[in-house]
């Protein structure tokens, strides 16, 4: 569950390539103990079933003194509260005492001073020890390479769940208050093992959801550098900041990578426009996932209407938004988070026809109330895609105003997800004045012009006869990359599916001719070994 991702890992270091770390006595210590955690269970079951619980008493406790000792080992002092509403235990650390530098004391610290602190995500060397822990992990050094090898688990959540393993607690949340200079750690008790992952959250044994850190959790540390050598806090609100906005960008960039990997050419408008809408939302999921895996973003309208020509890419936009947005949150938050695209189309549409298709009318229907809220009740994003939006004004106006209505009946019940839901209209025709007002992006889409009409054209010419050459038998080692030079440029259209189908063609003629091609030269006789083979062939 939740892997490193490569785009974070490579950003996990600033000054330090993979592969440049040795392995460190920290990390060779932590490794070898995981399995074997010098810990014992902590039994607080049958004292929260005491409904006269109450703080003063449970400290008092044997068994909360014993779960204080254990952090006590490590050098740490943390208070401990105690929710009586969810029946919770709580431990507040001072970062003042976790944050300290790679001092003598640090060095010379036992396995639980290196532990807790990794546990907690606020070690001196966090970052390096994750790159560690991936290059040490069986894949990156086993001898035969899987055909889809999968990353090594974050060493910060395999602590969380060696923890888990050997006392039976379990950290449910993290709450960093850089206010306060705290972090507060609250636990779930009974649990022994992960007994699910669904829909990218993680439950224990008691069906108990269980905090992971994200991919991208050592880049929101809010650990200021500049401090370390002064007295002052080494965290800080103005370095967590910077850290969020600098991570933002990362996300944003990374999503056109993705985009233009997808062959997606967007118009310089475009780009500007859903830069500006991303870079709100990514910050939006950022701030409030803080180092947790759960990205969700809140108080951010991703409400875009793009109207054109039939065969100017709006359909094709639709598809590769959806797949880069998906690409980027799994990448830095959760790897299981999906961005499903729900499909509504208006045309030849009425006011009732549409009314029997958004509306929940049975236990097992398919109504676009019931996938949304399916969709949304999980965590997951929605991208409402209202295709073939009619060219009356009127029309327009009252058909998404019976959308919007059935969206704000399903995130009515599920608020902490209310901006999990994306819309998209497309249209041959312009907007009417309330769908403007309403769209936070408003744009006419356009075919694209000669020359980038030409590089689409080239590069998924490269693209398609690449993965033809992947799949010939006779070919054991296709070709890393493939180049393509058109002599002859490709007649220039308005719309863009005429385009498609000549490079459709095209690459077919290209890869057929490939397999006649690698057909004969395996059926070729072998060339002679021998000069006295070679006289006489």
């Amino acid at each position: 569950v939740f892997w490193p991702s490569a785009p974070a890992c490579a950003w996990f270091s600033e000054t330090a390539e993979k592969g440049a770390f040795a392995m460190s006595a920290e990390y060779a210590l932590l490794s070898q103990a995981l399995d074997a955690l010098p810990m014992t269970a902590v039994n607080l079951r049958a004292l929260l079933e005491d409904e006269r619980l109450d703080a003063r008493r449970l400290q008092a406790s044997a068994e909360a003194q014993a779960l204080v000792r254990m952090f006590a080992g490590a050098g740490l002092q943390p208070a401990l509260s105690f929710n009586r509403g969810t029946r919770n235990i709580a431990l507040v650390f001072n970062l003042g005492e976790l944050g300290c530098n790679a001092s003598n004391e640090g060095e010379k610290a036992g396995l639980l001073w290196h532990f807790f602190r990794v546990l907690l995500g606020v070690h001196p060397r966090q970052a390096e020890l994750e790159l560690e822990h991936q290059q040490a992990s069986p894949d990156a050094a086993g001898p035969e390479p899987q055909p889809q090898p999968q990353p090594p688990l974050l060493l910060a959540n395999a602590c969380l769940l060696a923890f888990m393993k050997a006392t039976r607690l379990s950290i449910v949340a993290r709450t960093l208050s850089l206010s306060m200079q705290t972090i507060k750690v609250s636990f779930a008790v009974g649990l022994k093992h992960i007994k699910s992952v669904r829909d990218g959250t993680v439950f224990a044994d008691n069906m108990c959801k269980i905090f992971m850190y994200s991919p991208a959790y050592t880049l929101l540390s809010g650990r200021d550098l500049g401090r370390e050598q002064q007295e002052q806090p080494l965290f800080s609100q103005d370095a967590l900041e910077s850290q969020q906005a600098a991570l933002a960008a990362v996300m944003l960039e990374h999503f056109w990578q993705a985009m233009s990997h997808a062959r997606y050419f967007p118009s310089p408008e475009l780009r500007a426009g859903l830069t500006e809408l991303l870079l709100k939302f990514f910050s939006s999921g950022i701030k409030l996932a803080e180092q947790s895996a759960q990205f969700r973003p809140f108080r951010t309208n991703i409400a875009m209407y793009l109207h054109g020509a039939p065969g100017t890419g709006k359909s094709e936009f639709i598809g590769s938004f959806q797949n880069s947005l998906q690409q980027v949150v799994r990448a830095y938050f959760d790897p299981l988070k999906r961005v499903e695209t729900v499909k509504v189309n208006l045309n030849a549409a009425t006011p009732r026809s549409l009314s029997n298709e958004l509306h929940i009318r049975g236990i097992s229907d398919w109504s676009i109330e019931r996938v949304v809220e399916q969709t949304v009740c999980k965590g997951h994003l929605v991208l409402l895609h209202l295709e073939e939006t009619p060219e009356d004004a009127a029309l327009q106006t009252e058909l998404f105003g019976m959308v919007k209505k059935m969206i704000a009946k399903v995130v009515v019940r599920y608020p902490e997800h209310a901006a999990n839901v994306m819309y998209v209209l497309t249209s041959n025709y312009p907007p009417a004045p309330a769908l403007q007002e309403s769209a936070a992006l408003c744009l006419p889409i356009r075919q694209p012009g000669a020359e980038q009409q030409h590089e689409w054209c080239r590069v998924t010419l490269a693209d398609h006869i690449l993965a033809a050459r992947a799949l010939l038998p006779t070919w054991p080692q296709p070709p890393a990359q493939v180049s393509v030079r058109l002599h002859s440029v490709p007649p220039f259209r308005g719309d863009m599916r005429r385009l498609e189908t000549w490079r459709a063609s095209l690459s077919y003629h290209v890869a057929s001719y490939l397999a006649l091609q690698a057909d004969d030269e395996a059926c070729a006789p072998p060339a002679p070994t021998t000069a006295a083979a070679a006289a006489a062939a």
